[in-house]
């Protein structure tokens, strides 16, 4: 266990790769621990050193009992970047962790090399909220049971294809989402921390380059969500991932570890060829 203290809390987190590759920072979602990740850190750690957080409220982390804000955790993945001596690093965050990238992107131009933002919303006016059925399921948390939550959670979370092709795979993540569910405040904190975001105003201001990827039968964060965040960001590539729904680390993981893969080495290789020129 790696925890570092960053201004008043001590955050979880887990390095891999060698020191002098491409630094990438993986940002989790609403109430996931950095083990979120487990199918893209191997494929990315063999070429980038990788960077891998646990949010304020769960995992390794500290858990305190108060208002959350998607500001915050982009400043504590700032914080930990700097205790760690990275000057710079392509940040990708999935869900609640794209609305973290997009604010780290805005907030700390400097130490982004590259933003990459997954199944996420820009917040606003224009944005599209979740489907009514995952609003239900949310409001009714406290009262369900967690093997009944999860299960739920999944059906929504998850493509029908991908549920009926992986029903073994399906069942271990049900019980591994068991095993780290946030308790009920940090949920609550997280969600509170999720619904406030509103980057779309403030978008064009982002000057790195930029990727963004949605699956097409995303119920939480439905598609038009992520064809906004790249209309609001200049000269941002859109990446549609066909039938896939909310976790697209999981549901395709080759397919947008292979793209990661593509990303960063094309960032890298433009950004290597203009300090040469």
């Amino acid at each position: 266990m790696a925890r570092i203290k960053v201004g008043e809390v001590e955050l979880g987190y887990q390095v891999s790769g060698k020191d002098s590759a491409e630094r990438v920072v993986l940002l989790a979602g609403l109430g996931g621990p950095k083990e979120s990740w487990r199918f893209q850190v191997p494929a990315l750690s063999r070429h980038f050193q990788v960077l891998v957080i646990d949010n304020r409220g769960v995992g390794e982390s500290d858990k305190p009992d108060h208002p959350y804000s998607i500001q915050m955790f982009a400043h504590d993945a700032a914080n930990v970047m700097a205790a760690l001596g990275w000057k710079e690093a392509h940040i990708v965050g999935q869900s609640m962790g794209g609305m973290i990238a997009q604010e780290f992107a805005i907030g700390f131009p400097y130490m982004t090399k590259s933003l990459v933002v997954l199944c996420s919303t820009a917040g606003g006016s224009k944005s599209v909220p979740p489907r009514r059925e995952v609003l239900e399921l949310w409001s009714k948390r406290e009262e369900m049971s967690a093997e009944e939550f999860e299960r739920n959670s999944a059906e929504l979370g998850y493509s029908e294809s991908f549920r009926q092709n992986n029903p073994e795979l399906l069942e271990e993540l049900i019980q591994e989402a068991r095993a780290m569910r946030p308790v009920e405040y940090v949920f609550r904190r997280h969600l509170e921390a999720a619904l406030k975001h509103d980057a779309s105003t403030r978008l064009k201001w982002v000057q790195a380059p930029a990727l963004v990827v949605h699956g097409t039968e995303d119920a939480l964060l439905p598609h038009p969500n992520g064809q906004a965040i790249a209309e609001l960001i200049r000269g941002a590539r859109f990446v549609s991932f066909e039938g896939a729904g909310h976790s697209l680390g999981v549901e395709r993981q080759d397919d947008l570890n292979e793209l990661l893969l593509q990303w960063i080495a094309e960032v890298a290789g433009n950004c290597a060829t203009r300090a040469k020129a």
